[in-house]
């Protein structure tokens, strides 16, 4: 004969429920490994999409003199000596995936401090 199980156990409150501990534990678990994961696909994602130029020894400074400056006889110069430029959508998918995990976790407590 076969048995009925209920997927999720879960304790009655009368129109509350609250998920059992070992539910929550991989939840918590779940999260651990999503964060993990999400981290290690930004630094792939940062270290594929993402230009670095690092300038050579005797690369010539940049005359970046103002015409205000020109007029008092002055003169300035810029070294560029490194630069990192990252794409929009990599800043924006880490800050995204970080805010959701966020909110998963504020939305886990919530719901176990409603509960209790």
């Amino acid at each position: 004969m076969l048995r009925q199980c209920s997927p999720v156990p879960q304790l009655s409150l009368g129109r509350f429920t609250r998920m059992s501990t070992p539910i929550i534990k991989n939840f918590w678990l779940t999260l651990l490994v999503l964060l993990c994961a999400h981290t290690a696909v930004c630094f792939a994602a940062d270290r594929l999409f993402t230009s670095r130029y690092t300038a050579p020894p005797d690369a010539a400074p940049v005359e970046t003199t103002t015409p205000e400056e020109k007029a008092r006889g002055v003169t300035s110069f810029t070294m560029v000596t490194r630069r990192i430029e990252r794409p929009f959508s990599v800043v924006f998918y880490t800050l995204a995936g970080y805010i959701g995990l966020l909110a998963a976790a504020v939305w886990a407590l919530f719901t176990r401090m409603q509960s209790h």
